[in-house]
Order: C-alpha cells, then sequence, then structure tokens
C-alpha cells in the first residue's frame, strides 16, 4: 500500500499510521508539517519516507527499527543534532536514497557509514569534530556559511557567533529589537 499525499498544504503535527502496518511508501513531503518524526516501526513494510521540504523540527529518530526503508528524504526541515549511527543496519540499507540535507545537523558526520551504498546528502549543515556541547540546540543557522549558533547567540557578519542582548532567547542580532523569541 502506498500513501502519497505530498504538496497538499497538510499542517500541524504527522499523524498516526500504526493501523496501516501494511504501508509501503509514505509521501508527506513538500506540505506544511510542524512538530518531531514520530516513530514508524509500527510500519514494518515501510521502504520508502519522504518527509522532506516541512517544517519538521527536533532530531532525528533511530530508523533501525525499520530495516525494510531504502529511500529515507528528510532535508529541508528545521531538523537538529546528530546524524544517527546507522552502522548496525544491514550495507546498503539506504541504496537509493539517504537525503539529510538542509537542516541543522551538527555534530560528528559518520566517515564510513555501511548502511548507505552510496554518499548520504548532507550538505547544508555543520559537522564538527568533535561536536560541541550544544549540538542539537542550533538557534541560529546560516545554510550558506554552514554555521551554526546555540541558544542565546547569532551568527555575525564575520561568521561567529555572538551573543544576543539579554532580553532574548533566540536573535539575529546584539540589540533588543533583533529578538526571535
Amino acid at each position: 500500500m502506498e500513501l502519497h499525499l505530498y504538496f497538499n498544504q497538510l499542517s500541524g503535527s504527522i499523524p498516526d499510521f500504526s493501523s496501516l502496518p501494511s504501508l509501503t511508501q509514505l509521501h508527506l513531503n513538500s506540505n506544511q508539517l510542524s512538530g518531531s518524526i514520530p516513530d514508524f516501526t509500527s510500519l514494518p513494510s515501510l521502504t520508502q519516507l519522504f518527509l522532506y521540504n516541512n517544517q519538521l523540527s527536533g532530531t532525528i529518530p533511530d530508523f533501525s527499527g525499520l530495516p525494510s526503508v531504502t529511500q529515507l528524504g528528510l532535508s529541508d526541515n528545521l531538523l537538529v543534532g546528530q546524524v544517527p549511527d546507522y552502522a548496525n543496519l544491514p550495507r546498503g540499507t539506504f541504496d537509493t536514497i539517504l537525503d539529510l540535507s538542509n537542516n541543522n545537523l551538527c555534530g560528528t558526520l559518520p566517515t564510513d557509514n555501511p548502511a548507505t551504498s552510496g554518499s548520504p546528502d548532507v550538505s547544508g549543515n555543520t559537522f564538527l569534530n568533535p561536536p560541541p556541547a550544544w549540538c542539537g540546540e542550533c538557534a541560529t543557522f546560516d545554510d550558506v556559511a554552514g554555521l551554526c549558533c546555540p541558544t542565546g547567540q547569532y551568527l555575525d557578519s564575520g561568521g561567529v557567533c555572538q551573543a544576543c542582548d539579554s532580553t532574548c532567547d533566540t536573535c539575529d542580532g546584539p540589540n533588543a529589537d533583533d529578538c526571535l523569541s
């Protein structure tokens, strides 16, 4: 069974699909979905999961409970944290697509990840070795420069993280009127 609901202007969180255990393809890409990515382990037949081009946030869940997934598209969201280590999956699990590009991912990129037979697309993220202690808490991200700043800081024109005004949790500049939250 396939469910293709892309380009439908769907909003809100991803619904529970556990009543569809024979679902093989779930395409929810290019909508306005928000919130975190739910646990899909109740869908053992799932081979394609496309959630790209939404407003999903939080960390990338462990997909090792879905060994049938061969195509995983999570690009162009607001995902944070480190790329999960899929080393416990069979070689070539993601044989066609593993697209994690254009998120706020940071940390250490797994160098030899046997779960992919090709190269995963992780462009537009920040990878440092060792990962900063705040990895997963990117508040300011510049996808052109590939830099990420923690909560309470912003990226200045020189590419350096600077403190926000004391009245801001997040900001895009040093002044109180630059507060985003």
